[in-house]
């Protein structure tokens, strides 16, 4: 799968970007398109899903993350800065594509 048609599937099933003033990129502060990374989030039941696409995009370069949506708001309410290889990956590559 191509970036366009990746983007084209998360925007499909409703994932936005994490664009430069949110506030999860204070909580993520190595994860911004500085350096290479795009974010895209949705929540589900609740979970909040992350996707990190590493730029230039390379499908196996994905990474899938599921946090807890009171973990995440844990972070967001004592503005506690962290870093996504702290939390488990829940799929990569072409399984996380599989589960957007």
């Amino acid at each position: 799968m191509d970036y366009e048609a990746l983007l084209t599937k998360l925007i499909a099933n409703g994932w936005q970007r994490i664009e430069r003033d949110d506030r999860l990129l204070d909580i993520f502060p190595a994860e911004d398109r500085e350096k290479g990374i795009e974010l895209w989030e949705t929540h589900r039941d609740d979970e909040t899903l992350l996707l990190r696409v590493r730029l230039p995009y390379q499908e196996k370069n994905l990474k899938l993350y599921t946090l807890a949506t009171s973990q995440l708001s844990y972070l967001l309410q004592h503005n506690t800065a962290s870093q996504l290889g702290n939390f488990a990956e829940s799929a990569t590559g072409t399984a996380a594509i599989d589960q957007l």
